[in-house]
């Protein structure tokens, strides 16, 4: 009987042993250096996102903030637009589907925030999903060697919360592409956190018009999100050495 209880405790301080090593390669696996991602990561990037992004995209054109990226902010913007074809992007007076668009400009990142104006329409996040899988089949189609990176979809004002157009609703919407980024390898950019209040909705400082859309304030905060290598789901930099590899 002392033999098997031996046996048993030897056995399970292994099994902590090899636990305990586990986490430990796993967290060294991920460790990454946080200091702020330099302008240059962005110079191949091309941004796209609806008319939340407006305020991003006017920043940085005048500030020169994120270095050469391309952005193309598009009022009312949908994925089922994009997909169908009812939300075309312009660029030097031609209108593109995304992919493209990617194609035309031969850039190696894109960086999308779009769908918020889906989830409230019939179907909501699951269809809103539905339609995320088959943009992005047909981006890597005609750009297999492009990286692709979700950005989480920002919180709105909490007073004007209707039917399907939630702060609960919209966190369910970026969990769902961070589960969905994980699966096809994508990157997922958490960035809504930063613009949050104490009970989750849009912060009053940040707000243009109290419903989804940003401020100035706003702004430069953004930049700093997208900055912050802790709010990827990989880490940044390991892909621009991929790519360079």
């Amino acid at each position: 009987m002392r033999n098997i209880l031996r046996r048993a405790a030897a056995f399970l301080a292994a099994l902590t042993l090899m636990l305990a090593l586990s986490v430990q390669a796993l967290a060294l696996e991920d460790e990454r250096d946080l200091t702020p991602l330099p302008d240059s990561f962005f110079d191949d990037a091309v941004i796209i996102g609806d008319s939340v992004s407006f305020t991003l995209q006017s920043y940085c054109e005048e500030t020169g903030d994120l270095g050469d990226a391309l952005f193309f902010s598009e009022r009312s913007f949908t994925l089922r637009g994009a997909v169908g074809g009812a939300s075309p992007v312009w660029y030097q007076g031609r209108t593109y589907f995304i992919q493209d668009l990617l194609e035309e400009l031969g850039r190696k990142k894109a960086i999308l925030m779009i769908g918020v104006n889906d989830i409230g329409q019939e179907g909501g996040v699951d269809v809103t999903m539905a339609m995320w899988e088959t943009l992005c089949e047909r981006i890597l189609e005609q750009n297999p060697d492009i990286q692709l990176f979700l950005q989480s979809s920002m919180p709105m004002y909490a007073s004007t919360e209707h039917d399907g157009f939630t702060n609960d609703n919209i966190n369910y919407y970026n969990d769902c592409m961070r589960e969905f980024c994980c699966a096809k390898g994508f990157v997922f950019i958490d960035i809504a956190d930063a613009f949050r209040n104490d009970e989750g909705s849009l912060e009053e400082l940040y707000s243009a018009d109290h419903y989804v859309h940003l401020n100035g304030e706003a702004a430069p905060l953004w930049v700093e999100q997208l900055r912050d290598p802790a709010n990827y789901s990989v880490d940044p930099r390991s892909l621009d050495h991929e790519e360079s590899a």
